[in-house]
């Protein structure tokens, strides 16, 4: 079974080598563009492809964090694959639906475990100026859970696995900056999270927390 700090170290490593690749990839389809057109101005009307990473913390008064010793209320969250799907209808509207992969695939691989909370969210877009802009992302979701809670870690045995579930409200505050080819942004931002879960056995939990965000969107119509 892995240990705290094996889990800590490969979410880092995880988060620098998708964003490693996310920028790479981006770079090099940006440069190839602006070959053909320095200067090109975005159309933000269309769909895209989403990829987040992030990096936070949290307090959680029911499931167990890998990451924290057994007893402890939370510790460290952190998404290095969230995938999603943009249709932006206007400059100043957007609606998303997020589909987070990193965490849950690992929780599941690693520990057994799952964790997955995907959201819609709702992006109200105000320019700045023609290729930056701030970004307010009200967003509801699911948080969904199997696995122990807080009392337990990594090396406690029998394992005590409940299933839970929790609506999930957060909001994302950000900023927005086009690329030269004007179809691809960055943006980065910090998403606060609130939720209630309800489990098996009459299980009840908050989490409440803050996490980092930082997005890549391409558009693909």
């Amino acid at each position: 079974m892995p240990t705290r700090r094996s889990v800590f170290v490969t979410l880092i490593a995880l988060l620098a080598a998708c964003a490693a690749v996310a920028s790479s990839q981006t770079a090099t389809a940006e440069g190839v563009i602006a070959e053909d057109d320095e200067s090109a101005s975005p159309n933000p009307v269309g769909g895209y492809l989403t990829f987040m990473l992030g990096l936070g913390g949290r307090y959680d008064d029911l499931r167990m964090c890998v990451a924290s010793p057994a007893g402890a209320k939370g510790g460290p969250v952190a998404e290095f694959a969230g995938l999603g799907l943009r249709l932006r209808p206007s400059a100043a509207l957007s609606v998303d639906a997020n589909i987070p992969l990193g965490r849950a695939l690992l929780f599941a691989i690693a520990f057994q475990m799952l964790q997955w909370e995907p959201d819609i969210a709702v992006n109200f877009h105000l320019g700045i100026d023609e290729r930056s802009e701030v970004i307010i992302g009200p967003a509801l979701g699911a948080a969904f859970h199997f696995g122990p809670d807080y009392r337990s870690d990594l090396d406690t045995k029998p394992r005590r696995d409940f299933f839970a579930i929790a609506p999930k409200v957060s909001v994302l505050l950000g900023y927005g900056k086009w690329l030269s080819s004007g179809t691809t942004e960055r943006i980065i931002g910090v998403r606060p999270f609130f939720e209630y879960f309800f489990g098996q056995n009459d299980r009840r939990g908050v989490t409440i927390g803050a996490m980092l965000e930082f997005q890549w969107a391409r558009k693909l119509l």
